[in-house]
């Protein structure tokens, strides 16, 4: 029903699909669950995932290595998606499942009727599936529906200026280039009707209702508003859209997720805490999040130094190995991300950072050390420990820390 892939706090609407095959980059984080546990649909297993849905008392999601998993209600086999390690998207309607390849082509499993007749072709970039139907992004920007098309659900509309698409479970909804939005499918809710304008950067179709992002980080709402579902909160700081069947998610620009609509399964007042989450998704009755989960890494000030003074006058830099150890390749860091106090890594004339892989400490390991500008260090005389933050080239967040001695 409602799908999600994400790229760091990038405005990618859970249960959104924007247009591009799969992000450049790819970041695999630990995914949690929260709301109606009734087939054990909100307990996500543990590891690193990149793509996640939520379907009606079903999960599925791709975890880093391009393989898929589902957990839920099983008795179509929804649950138990094709093996292979070549899948970048997924996702769960009600009783089925559909994948997205890296080869542009689509598959689906479980209940064997009109739901799994997927279109032919390799030319897909995203897919989103609900009751028993689904839409399908293609890469020239138009749409391709199957599956059960009462009242039109599975008909898009032409054209060849789509960027975006989410399946509910009587219609759909897309964004255009332009930033206007489309309907079609049932208009009893009123969820296949919404509102006009050209400043909408997301969207998402829930079963009654729809939810928007507007460019200016406000949301709207439209449909059945019986369990309050249709009245997103204020403010101008959201980054991302959900819509389940009576409630709704919204993703903050500071990591934070809100719910509104009803909340007989907890799907609302369960929204886990916290601000280091980067996409969120509604299923039918519960709620799955990305969680960003730092590596926390060894480093060495100074390599060589016991005490590691620092002279904050000094118009120099200071060297920072970034230790490689089991499981964790230094040359996986990426330095321009890179800083130590606050203070960045220098850049040389060629306007490549400071940094090198050598092995400081001769354990067989490379490390990585970096030279960050010692007058941008943020260190005050009593301070002795500095924090190294950075990030590697798929984005997973690193920290680490080690004693200083500030000497002037």
């Amino acid at each position: 029903m409602q799908r999600m892939k994400w790229n760091r706090l990038f405005v990618l609407a859970a249960c959104v699909v924007i247009a591009a095959a799969w992000p450049s980059e790819v970041f695999a984080d630990e995914l949690v669950g929260w709301g109606s546990h009734l087939h054990g649909q909100a307990s996500p297993p543990s590891g690193d995932f990149v793509a996640a849905d939520g379907g009606f008392y079903l999960s599925l999601a791709v975890r880093s290595d391009g393989s898929l998993v589902g957990w839920g209600q099983n008795d179509y086999g929804q649950a138990s998606p094709p093996s292979g390690n070549d899948y970048v998207d997924v996702g769960a309607g009600y009783q089925h499942g559909v994948a997205l390849k890296k080869d542009g082509s689509l598959v689906a499993w479980g209940l064997d009727d009109a739901r799994l007749d997927v279109p032919s072709g390799n030319d897909f970039v995203a897919v989103s599936t609900a009751w028993a139907h689904g839409v399908a992004l293609r890469s020239d920007g138009s749409l391709a529906g199957w599956g059960d098309d009462s009242s039109g659900r599975a008909s898009p509309p032409s054209g060849n200026d789509y960027v975006a698409i989410s399946s509910g479970q009587f219609g759909g909804l897309a964004l255009k280039s332009d930033g206007s939005l489309v309907g079609w499918g049932s208009s009893y809710s009123g969820a296949a009707s919404p509102p006009s304008g050209t400043d909408f950067a997301a969207v998402a179709a829930g079963a009654y209702h729809g939810v928007a992002l507007r460019t200016d980080g406000s949301l709207v709402c439209w449909g059945w508003d019986n369990y309050g579902q249709s009245s997103p909160p204020s403010g101008t700081d959201f980054v991302a859209v959900a819509a389940g069947v009576y409630h709704s998610y919204a993703l903050k620009a500071d990591g934070s997720i809100v719910g509104w609509g009803i909340d007989y399964s907890h799907q609302i007042s369960d929204i886990p805490s916290g601000t280091d989450f980067v996409a969120v998704v509604a299923g039918g009755y519960h709620g799955l999040a990305l969680r960003r989960v730092e590596i926390e890494v060894d480093i060495d000030i100074k390599p060589g130094s016991s005490t590691n003074p620092i002279n904050r006058e000094s118009k120099g830099t200071v060297p920072v190995a970034i230790l490689g150890a089991s499981g964790f390749d230094a040359s996986d860091v990426d330095p321009a991300t890179v800083t130590l106090a606050g203070a960045a890594v220098k850049t040389k004339k060629n306007g490549k950072p400071q940094a090198a892989l050598e092995d400081v400490n001769g354990d067989g390991r490379d490390d990585l050390v970096v030279h960050v500008v010692t007058q941008e260090l943020d260190l005050d005389a009593d301070d002795t420990v500095a924090v190294l933050e950075g990030e590697l080239y798929d984005g997973t967040p690193i920290v680490g820390s080690d004693s200083v001695k500030v000497v002037k």
